[in-house]
């Protein structure tokens, strides 16, 4: 199947679509930019939101309303969808050699956020979650090179996080109490025609990856099988994610970053139908900042 281009080039470097059923939109970040855009396709308009930093690196909603958004180094919340009173909340690590990458939320409404260095330095990652523990912000999985696409299967007991540096995919089991154990690998990409990127799950537990340098994302099992391939008219494929009032659209975001000439279509989010639904975007369940200590 091959991808069709929905949008113009809309930013250098878009990452973390995410669908807003509240909004019927679909918000994704210019990660560079520290922008969030919003996609109305109902109206044919697009909206950018300063974040307020120099990075915008991966957002999910707030139930009841608002979005948690990770920048740079901290988080910022808004409590409305419209995202006018988003500010920056905290700041989660000092350390400059890092920024925030993707993340998402838990089946129980805890955000996780990974992080990248900016060299690449291998094992310096971590995957950091924020719920309602006495101490912030935690780190949860460290020894990451490249912390990308992180997906919940439908049934809430498996986790799956790319490490693009290493270009793996690992598989976590998850529990609610202990969080994300036994950490293992499901898939190498050392052969594969590029890294893998963001990922997201469908309603038949079906894994959608990204693969950055190839202009394709590919289906697995959740025992690794390939079973269904993407094609998209742009190299540098970032992430993917379902949405649609029935969740069956695939949305791809793409990057320019590195693709030389003016014509080339990276810079614009792609859409397919691949005949399956996606699963429903977990929210995150913070009311507060008070409530988030």
């Amino acid at each position: 199947m091959r991808a069709e281009r929905v949008t113009d080039v809309i930013a250098h470097h878009a990452e973390s679509p995410v669908w807003w059923p509240r909004l019927d939109v679909l918000r994704c970040v210019d990660l560079f930019a520290g922008d969030i855009l919003t996609i109305d396709f109902a109206d044919a308009t697009i909206t950018r939101t300063s974040v307020g930093s120099s990075v915008a690196a991966c957002l999910r909603p707030r139930a009841g309303g608002g979005a948690i958004v990770a920048t740079e180094r901290g988080l910022a919340l808004a409590a409305r969808d419209d995202l006018s009173d988003l500010a920056a909340w905290r700041e989660v690590f000092a350390d400059a050699r890092q920024r925030f990458n993707d993340g998402a939320c838990d089946p129980d409404g805890r955000f996780y956020a990974g992080t990248t260095g900016y060299e690449g330095e291998p094992g310096i990652g971590f995957l950091y979650r924020v719920g309602s523990e006495s101490s912030g912000p935690l780190p949860v999985v460290f020894d990451l090179t490249t912390s990308n696409g992180l997906a919940w299967s439908q049934d809430g007991t498996t986790v799956y996080l790319n490490d693009t540096g290493l270009n793996r995919t690992l598989v976590f089991d998850y529990d609610r109490t202990y969080g994300l154990t036994g950490r293992r690998t499901l898939l190498s990409f050392e052969d594969a025609p590029g890294r893998p990127d963001g990922l997201c799950v469908d309603s038949e537990g079906g894994l959608w990856i990204a693969l950055n340098g190839a202009g394709l994302v590919r289906r697995y099992t959740p025992e690794g099988e390939l079973t269904f391939e993407v094609e998209v008219p742009a190299p540098n494929v970032t992430a993917c994610a379902f949405g649609g009032p029935d969740r069956r659209t695939l949305f791809i975001t793409t990057s320019r970053k590195g693709v030389p000439g003016e014509e080339d279509a990276s810079g614009s989010v792609f859409a397919a139908d691949p005949g399956v639904r996606g699963r429903e975007v977990y929210e995150f369940r913070g009311t507060s900042p008070r409530h988030l200590i």
